[in-house]
């Protein structure tokens, strides 16, 4: 009843809020924003369970630690390099790659453990409390703004695809933005021609130009972003996984419609106007719009490439172990089972890429 309460409320500050406009309406990255971070109602701000069997979505962390253990092991070359090595998680949720990254560092490093400094930036005050209660030396941080620059890594899985976005398309030759309005208490969407010189700039400087009647998500959000991971970064490396996809791909009929979806109760949702507040919103980033903002920040690409090859480049079926156990719940089996989903053309590994940049 009072999450029902709490859709309620948010939706009804949304509608206020569009009524206010001179326009009747607010850009939809805007209602993005407030569907996922307004103070306690919105998405990521309620006090909730939100990742895993009891949320409603899972990541790859939720198969399985081994997918913490080859991002560790990827890293491992780096702490010889500095007295100090840092590695900063963004967007840290319930703390699942956390615990499988440092269980696995305690093994791998034993007596050196105290040469790392772990850095835990989460959004949530809900997940920010789970955190705290793990048994690891790490700093708990609300924002990468409360970051000190550090030598190391800063890793984001799912980090960039939480961003609020434009969604633009072309009709009649003319780049239209998507809007939200209501009617008699109802969102619903509707296109009018870009008036946002901001967001005019940004296709034009990217070479953003949607086909005929397809739709692009376009987070602006990516170059205040990266100046931040530049200034936060000394040197090291950053690795961002995430939802994308090559800019080529927007004109397949596949993605005429764009990518734009929420997630409830592990169900796909095709109306992200539909109770705000109460589902995760994503979508699939451009890979090379990425890239485009990083370099002009000063970082080098060093690898891009599906979740799976990453995996198997880097070694996870090394991870298999030889077993005889005919029980299919004992913890080898699982484990194998979960290595092979992340590798699975079934599996989620194939909607996500790997971006790794060095600075």
């Amino acid at each position: 009843m009072a999450n029902h309460l709490y859709m309620d409320t948010l939706n009804n500050l949304i509608i206020n809020k569009i009524r206010k406009e001179k326009t009747h309406s607010i850009p939809l990255d805007h209602f993005i924003n407030l569907a996922l971070y307004y103070p306690e109602l919105g998405y990521y701000k309620k006090n909730r369970e939100k990742i895993g069997k009891n949320g409603d979505f899972y990541t790859s962390p939720f198969v399985s630690d081994v997918f913490a253990e080859i991002i560790f092991d990827y890293c491992l070359h780096n702490l010889d390099i500095w007295d100090r090595f840092d590695f900063c998680e963004i967007g840290a949720g319930t703390g699942k790659f956390l615990s499988g990254w440092f269980t696995y560092a305690t093994k791998r490093l034993k007596n050196r453990l105290n040469k790392v400094c772990y850095y835990a930036i989460e959004s949530s005050p809900y997940h920010r409390e789970l955190l705290k209660k793990y048994p690891f030396q790490i700093q708990v941080l609300e924002e990468l703004d409360s970051l000190s620059p550090i030598n190391g890594v800063i890793f984001a899985n799912e980090w960039l695809d939480a961003l609020p976005a434009k969604v633009i398309t072309k009709y009649e030759g003319t780049i239209c933005e998507a809007v939200v309005a209501e009617n008699r208490g109802e969102l619903y969407q509707r296109y009018e021609p870009i008036k946002d010189e901001k967001l005019l700039s940004f296709i034009e400087k990217y070479q953003l130009d949607p086909k005929e009647g397809f739709k692009i998500e376009l987070p602006l959000k990516l170059e205040s972003i990266f100046p931040i991971l530049s200034q936060k970064l000394g040197s090291g490396k950053i690795i961002l996984i995430d939802y994308m996809y090559p800019i080529k791909e927007w004109n397949t009929p596949a993605l005429m419609d764009g990518s734009l979806r929420g997630f409830k109760n592990h169900q796909l949702m095709k109306n992200v106007l539909e109770t705000p507040g109460d589902m995760d919103i994503t979508y699939h980033l451009p890979i090379e719009l990425i890239i485009a903002v990083a370099k002009e920040n000063g970082f080098i690409l060093t690898e891009s490439a599906r979740q799976d090859e990453f995996l198997l480049k880097n070694g996870i079926l090394e991870k298999l172990e030889n077993h005889t156990i005919s029980d299919p719940f004992h913890p080898v089996a699982k484990r194998n089972r979960a290595v092979q989903s992340l590798i699975s053309p079934g599996g989620m590994s194939p909607y996500f890429h790997v971006l790794i940049f060095e600075k």
